[in-house]
């Protein structure tokens, strides 16, 4: 583990991973302004999603938010690993079937006009280079993508998320098991599968819908942590309705209180909290310290 992700993980605290950056008001999410305010909200590490042009560029963005953003009608998922798509009409196209002056001819529609449009993932990891990130949804394009996470000089400030599938896992081990890998994890199953592979294991992200599972019994993330990973949970209230970790979320906290929802979770003792709004976490859990 580096330097720069241990200390995040390895203070009195768990550490505050800031989902998609800051993006509020004026500000886009995944964008170097949405990292430098998450920075500014006191989060810890923030997290960024990363897809691929049809010629080859990386952008921040989260795949099947095309709609949302830009108006273009997009199933959600994110494409296989091998998977080519196809060029499909401009009205149901995804980010990742556009070339590179089509997406950088798009701006956030519900930002300010024409302020705000796709940015390369090379701009944050030239612009942040004392911000550590956690690089989710890129894994269909790794074989491209780990050569220019290496040669940004940034491999020690950033890791890679993504699940503990066999085709991901195998790519993984295949290129890039230097990098630093965090393992989002649903069963005790994918803790045994990730630690077949000859890899840079990091972490994990454990999602549970209920709190009654193996992973979240006494002691359990204790123990995990005790092997020198740390474990991430979430507190995300995700518009697909996914519950990530027994319905304790941001939501609860923000509505009915921090201690329905965040004061929960941190009982849990993980290394690391990933969050939507970093800083009334941050100002929650500093109250929490002067009791």
């Amino acid at each position: 583990m580096s330097e720069s992700l241990s200390r995040a993980v390895e203070g009195p605290r768990p550490g505050l991973v800031c989902h998609r950056g800051f993006g509020r008001g004026s500000v886009a999410e995944n964008t170097v302004a949405a990292v430098r305010a998450a920075a500014l909200s006191h989060a810890d590490i923030v997290e960024v999603d990363v897809i691929r042009s049809l010629d080859g560029e990386f952008f921040l963005f989260h795949d099947g938010q095309e709609e949302r953003h830009f108006g273009l009608v997009s199933p959600i998922g994110v494409p296989t690993a091998a998977a080519q798509p196809a060029v499909a009409p401009p009205a149901s196209r995804r980010l990742f079937e556009l070339t590179t002056a089509e997406i950088e001819s798009l701006s956030y529609r519900w930002q300010l006009e024409g302020g705000a449009r796709v940015e390369r993932l090379t701009d944050v990891l030239e612009q942040c280079p004392d911000i550590h990130l956690q690089i989710d949804r890129s894994w269909p394009w790794w074989p491209d993508l780990f050569p220019v996470l290496r040669a940004s000089g940034r491999a020690d400030s950033l890791h890679l998320k993504a699940p503990a599938d066999e085709a991901v896992l195998q790519a993984l081990e295949a290129e890039g098991g230097d990098l630093q890998f965090a393992a989002i994890v649903f069963t005790e199953e994918d803790i045994a599968r990730v630690g077949s592979y000859d890899i840079n294991l990091v972490g994990y992200e454990i999602v549970a819908e209920t709190l009654d599972g193996p992973l979240v019994a006494p002691g359990r993330i204790a123990e995990l942590k005790s092997e020198g990973r740390f474990v991430q949970l979430n507190a995300l209230t995700l518009p697909e309705g996914q519950i990530l970790f027994g319905g304790l979320d941001d939501h609860v906290s923000i509505t009915r209180g921090p201690e329905h929802g965040w004061g929960k979770i941190l009982e849990f003792g993980p290394s690391l909290l990933q969050t939507d709004w970093p800083h009334l976490l941050w100002e929650y859990m500093a109250a929490l310290d002067g009791r």
